[in-house]
């Protein structure tokens, strides 16, 4: 992660099941503002690859704040885009 004037941006990479039946891979980039006490803007940008090669980016803003125990609290919005799906033989 990089600082510049107490804004952080890095990248962030994962696996995870999407829908309960999808594996997928994920990688992406974020970028954390501190607002004031321990409430942040957060912004980013996942890419999601499933194991038979579709493709998905988002992206997601939000304001929240972390709690006492460091759970993130937070409101925001996320917006999906299907880059390449795979065509299957039915």
């Amino acid at each position: 992660m990089e600082c510049n004037q107490n804004t952080t941006t890095g990248s962030f990479s994962g696996i995870g099941i999407l829908g309960g039946n999808i594996d997928v891979n994920v990688n992406g980039t974020v970028k954390v503002v501190p607002i004031e006490n321990l409430s942040v803007y957060i912004s980013g940008r996942p890419e999601f690859i499933s194991t038979n090669g579709d493709i998905a980016t988002s992206t997601f803003q939000a304001i929240g704040d972390y709690k006492k125990d460091w759970l993130f609290n937070s409101a925001g919005s996320v917006f999906l885009i299907l880059l390449r799906q795979v065509n299957y033989p039915f």
